[in-house]
């Protein structure tokens, strides 16, 4: 199963540097401007499906997204005849529930920096929130510039890791 989370802008490009040609789910974490702006990238994956794809988010970014851009969602809207459109089928996630898209368990958090942050989490929170979730494989995103990888890869628990862009995870 492939798991994109989030369509940052520019996800065409990346997609294809990272060879990837097919997602079963897309995962988004918020839906600021740098998580979501490549969304209309998508529509090269669900033409080559020709299903929509699996959306899922936190209800009230899911509910910006789909109002935001109605023609992927809301299959009424339909492609002009010789055209295509983006195609997703929008999930939301409450807080706090967990949820699975397929076998994988894997956990992703975001931890923006050591700091606290109003809208992120920091290291150590998130360290603590994947140590309480227990899943076996635990990746950490949305890290600033001011957080070094590889210092922080040394200091994390095991299980624990420092995600980076264009990172492939092979599942068992």
């Amino acid at each position: 199963m492939r798991i994109l989370i989030d369509t940052p802008p520019e996800l065409r490009l990346q997609l294809i540097n990272a060879g990837v040609s097919q997602v079963d789910a897309i995962l988004f974490t918020h839906d600021h401007a740098d998580h979501v702006h490549g969304i209309d990238d998508i529509r090269a994956l669900s033409d080559k499906s020709n299903v929509p794809i699996e959306i899922y988010g936190p209800p009230d970014s899911m509910a910006r997204l789909t109002k935001r851009f109605a023609y992927i969602f809301d299959d009424t809207i339909k492609a002009l005849p010789g055209t295509s459109k983006p195609e997703g089928s929008a999930h939301s996630v409450p807080p706090g529930k967990s949820f699975r898209i397929g076998d994988v368990d894997v956990l992703v958090l975001n931890a923006l920096m050591r700091t606290q942050h109003p809208t992120h989490l920091s290291v150590s929170e998130a360290v603590a929130a994947a140590q309480k979730v227990g899943a076996r494989q635990t990746w950490l995103i949305h890290l600033t510039h001011r957080t070094a990888h590889a210092e922080l890869e040394g200091e994390l628990p095991r299980g624990i890791a420092p995600a980076f862009d264009g990172l492939t995870v092979e599942i068992d």
